[in-house]
């Protein structure tokens, strides 16, 4: 009995032991759900804060209490703080305090590091410091709006650096970077990088580069915008050439990519322009132009060059070098490359405008070419391609002058007759570049009568050239990486007009021009009747995308229409298409503050009218008296302003009046000399 009872009572305790573990497992899981809510889905309250010259690292960080120092602020930051660096300039010397080192963000909370908008602040390094910016192994990163070089040419090594800790998800933009002994921007293993409207120019080791990888190198990287020129043109103070012996613009070691790099200028390398080893690497609408050694050269498979113009291989030196303006060289057997609408020029010769696995001459890959011009001006500088080149080589246009070779294919050379015999659509012939240069500025777009108008074949044609212009202009494509202009004089791609603050602002912009004069705005109150109000000046002949802007300041209410004629420089004009907005008229009388206030010389009343009437304004001194009638007339409703000047006025307090039969309003401004 006694025993029976000890049982029940044991099991007993058991039942009541797992309800127990029960309940605390509840609870856990509750408290661990409300631990997940507070991580990642409530928001991060985010602040912003401030350096500045006259700061303080003692002070709170605040915009009215700065801190004093760019390396200290950095590590103040948490997941989603910005901190915006004042205009001034920063000297950067101690290791590793002066350093900008940020802790990491996080996908939703990145961390902001910028210079103060429209004063960008200047970062300024000394005392052979290792970097200004140092993210290795960080996340979530954006640097914006700054500028790094060398202070007065002392010893500083690179201006940005991800070496020795994989770093993802980082944003550079609208930085300047330049005057430094090693590199621009230094990087190993990064993922999801963008490099955007960056000036990276005069670096010892190159603009953008890094060492070898430990874990895929350089994956998923944009480069947009920016430009990537003269490495190797300083060091330490002085012209260079650095002790590094190619200074590419960019330069990296077997990535897994992708690669992107479009919309930037790679020019005046003493190495190579862009040399990429990555796999998936995506070039296209670049200026590659003047570099010393090779133009691109390209090692990873499913890499492309697109709408790009390459040219001046050596950089105005003669001397014969191994370079070329394409290389392409891989150990991947049965890699794969594209070519398409790109115009290469190379005025040295003695060496292959472009070589295709010289250094693996048994390794098969697969090349596609179509819709570029090859000019090849020097003596013996064909192209050439390793026998285990499976070619697609279709719509090209080739001009080789001094070389008895066109293309060699292993055992097999064609010359300038037998260009048909390489590929479907080639031709031979000189493509009329505008204006050819060697070390200096050239002009690639092609003249009236080219061989390369309508040569060319929409298979794999970006739709765009690389002015921006859509393809085909004519007919049939061009080949290369400019579509013939010769059939628009001045191309106007847009013509607006917006209301601002009782304005009409007026904004147009070209692709092109040739020959223009320049632009009479016109207005009218009905579509079909205009009369000139203004005049913008062109800018003759040009191949740059310009843009261009006027004010109407005496813009009524009602309907209003505007139009531009283009005008050239022989007297022929054309007449844009109509922009038209329309003012409502002020529900009221009004008479505002006159600007500026106080004035020394001469000041802005404005004021508007509700409706069809006659007014007058006055100015009278501190005694009430009149002493200058500014208007006097009728007004239609509507929006305006008058001037003021000081002549026979002399320091103190006036008033102006704005008088009409049934109202008057007074306001008060301040002559100072």
């Amino acid at each position: 009995m006694t025993h029976k009872q000890t049982g029940e009572n044991s099991t007993m305790k058991n039942t009541n032991q797992n309800m127990m573990h029960k309940l605390y497992l509840i609870i856990f899981q509750n408290l661990f759900s409300v631990l997940v809510l507070f991580l990642f889905v409530l928001p991060i309250h985010a602040t912003t804060y401030y350096v500045s010259p006259s700061g303080s690292n003692s002070n709170p960080g605040t915009a009215e209490s700065p801190w004093a120092t760019p390396g200290y602020a950095s590590r103040q930051l948490g997941a989603g703080d910005v901190l915006i660096i004042k205009g001034g300039t920063y000297s950067l010397s101690q290791f590793d305090a002066d350093i900008i080192t940020p802790s990491s963000g996080s996908s939703g909370a990145w961390i902001t590091i910028k210079g103060e908008e429209g004063n960008r602040p200047t970062l300024a390094g000394s005392n052979n410091l290792m970097v200004a910016i140092n993210l290795a192994g960080k996340n979530y990163i954006r640097i914006e709006n700054l500028e790094i070089t060398s202070d007065n040419g002392a010893t500083f090594r690179d201006g940005i650096s991800a070496v020795g800790g994989a770093a993802n998800n980082i944003v550079f933009e609208n930085l300047y970077i330049h005057h430094l002994d090693e590199f621009g921007i230094d990087l190993g293993d990064v993922q999801h990088v963008d490099i955007l409207n960056c000036d990276i120019t005069y670096c010892g080791f190159g603009s953008v580069g890094g060492p070898t990888g430990e874990s895929g190198g350089w994956r998923n990287v944009l480069i947009s915008g920016c430009d990537l020129s003269y490495g190797g043109h300083y060091y330490q103070g002085g012209p260079g050439p650095s002790p590094y012996g190619r200074p590419d613009g960019f330069g990296i070691e077997p990535s897994s990519g992708p690669i992107e790099i479009k919309n930037t200028t790679v020019e005046h390398n003493r190495g190579d322009g862009l040399d990429s080893k990555a796999q998936n690497t995506n070039i296209h609408e670049c200026y590659v132009a003047n570099n010393f050694a090779d133009g691109i050269k390209l090692w990873g498979t499913g890499s492309k060059i697109k709408n790009t113009l390459i040219y001046g291989r050596g950089d105005g030196n003669t001397v014969t070098t191994p370079w070329a303006a394409i290389v392409i060289d891989t150990e991947g057997s049965g890699a794969s490359f594209e070519i398409t609408n790109v115009t290469i020029d190379d005025y040295v010769g003695k060496n292959y405008v472009m070589y295709v696995q010289y250094d693996h001459q048994s390794t098969p890959i697969n090349l596609v070419c179509r819709n570029t011009i090859f000019s090849s001006r020097g003596s013996n500088a064909a192209i050439y391609l390793a026998n285990s080149v499976n070619r697609t080589f279709e719509y090209n246009l080739y001009y080789f002058p001094n070389s008895y070779a066109v293309l060699i294919h292993g055992g097999t050379n064609y010359d300038s007759e037998h260009v048909a015999d390489i590929g479907a659509g080639n031709i031979y012939g000189d493509p009329l570049f505008e204006s050819p240069a060697f070390g200096s500025t050239g002009n690639y777009h092609i003249r009236d009568g080219s061989p390369a108008i309508n040569g060319g074949t929409a298979n794999g044609a970006p739709s765009k050239d690389l002015d921006g212009r859509n393809r085909p202009i004519g007919d049939v494509y061009d080949i290369g990486c400019y579509e013939s202009t010769s059939l628009v004089p001045v191309e106007l791609v847009s013509f607006e007009a917006r209301i601002k603050n009782q304005n009409v602002e007026l904004f147009w912009e070209t692709i092109s021009e040739s020959n223009n004069y320049g632009f009479e705005i016109q207005r009218g109150r009905t579509a079909d009747s205009f009369s000139k109000i203004g005049f913008v000046a062109g800018k003759g002949t040009t191949l740059i995308h310009r843009d261009y802007y006027f004010v109407d300041k005496k813009a009524v209410t009602g309907n209003l229409f505007y139009r531009l004629k283009q005008m050239d420089f022989d007297g022929s004009f054309t007449l844009s298409n109509v922009a038209h907005v329309n003012i409502a008229p002020p529900s009221k009388f009004f008479l505002g503050q006159n600007y500026p206030n106080p004035f020394n010389s001469s000041t802005i009343i404005p004021f508007s009218v509700s409706k069809k009437t006659h007014l007058k304004i006055t100015l009278h001194n501190i005694q009430g008296e009149e002493i200058q009638v500014l208007t006097d007339q009728v007004y239609d409703g509507g929006f305006y302003q008058i001037t003021l000047n000081v002549q026979n006025l002399s320091t103190g307090l006036y008033f102006y009046k704005l008088s009409t039969e049934d109202l008057s309003i007074t306001r008060k401004t301040v002559v100072v000399f």
